[in-house]
């Protein structure tokens, strides 16, 4: 009798290690929802997100783009556009960003995520340049002499309407970002000029006055975006604090924005 309890108590425990390891390896198995928690603990879910983004200028080359596309608020004579003789600027300050979408991952490739987004980006700026030109008026006794100086200090917003697609590859507590934008563009832009002009006739004469002008100048993109961040997760939530970079070469800036976005688990799609 004791050796038949003896003999069922050792085939007992001779079984445990098989089971621990049966568990092990089922929870291996990218199939199995217990993986989610290390992968992904939110399948799919709607986020939203703030925080700021900073532009930086190519040696001020986003200036001259913009003073070159809004003709309105150039100085002319009668030869044609004047080019500054003295252009300065400084890059914006931190601007505010709101983005919100839907992020989703396939049971499949759970370390895959892919996000849907729209967005909201708001910067501000100003430059600064001074111009100089002459020109002649013929006439039939004397020709009139005229020299223009401006002084103009400009000021512009910049409101950013985004559509984008990320696909993010991810572990455990990080992801890598990649993806691309759709930008909407609306700029309006607001001079102050101070301008004197003096004329050389049959008697000399000067005259300085202000003029107050803006225009509205809009254009789109198509940049690519890198970046990445990190997981702070619960059963329902996530936190995602993140980076981005955004290059705009042709356009002459790079945005680099810095969000953090709470997302809510929904019922799984996919």
């Amino acid at each position: 009798m004791r050796y038949l309890l003896y003999k069922n108590l050792y085939f007992v425990f001779a079984l445990l290690p098989c089971s621990v390891i049966s568990q092990n390896v089922d929870s291996l198995n990218p199939k199995n929802d217990s993986l989610s928690f290390y992968v992904d603990s939110l399948p799919n879910s709607f986020y939203i997100s703030g925080g700021v983004s900073v532009v930086s200028n190519y040696n001020g080359d986003f200036i001259n783009y913009l003073y070159d596309n809004t003709p309105g608020l150039q100085p002319k004579n009668p030869a044609g556009n004047i080019t500054p003789n003295d252009f300065s600027y400084k890059d914006p300050i931190a601007g505010i960003s709101f983005f919100g979408g839907i992020e989703l991952i396939s049971a499949k490739y759970k370390w895959l995520h892919h996000q849907l987004e729209l967005g909201f980006i708001q910067t501000k700026g100003n430059y600064s340049y001074t111009s100089t030109y002459s020109y002649t008026t013929p006439s039939q006794f004397s020709n009139t002499y005229t020299t223009i100086y401006d002084d103009v200090n400009a000021n512009y917003l910049q409101n950013v309407f985004t559509m984008s697609y990320k696909f993010q590859p991810c572990t455990r507590y990080f992801f890598a970002s990649l993806g691309v934008n759709a930008y909407m563009n609306f700029i309006k832009v607001t001079e102050q000029m101070n301008e004197t002009k003096d004329v050389f006739h049959i008697s000399d004469s000067r005259s300085t006055y202000t003029l107050n002008q803006s225009t509205i100048y809009n254009f789109s993109n198509l940049p690519f975006q890198i970046g990445g961040g990190c997981f702070i997760r619960t059963k329902k939530y996530v936190i995602k604090p993140a980076l981005y970079f955004t290059p705009c070469p042709l356009y002459g800036y790079n945005y680099y924005t810095f969000s953090v976005s709470f997302g809510y688990r929904f019922k799984r799609l996919v």
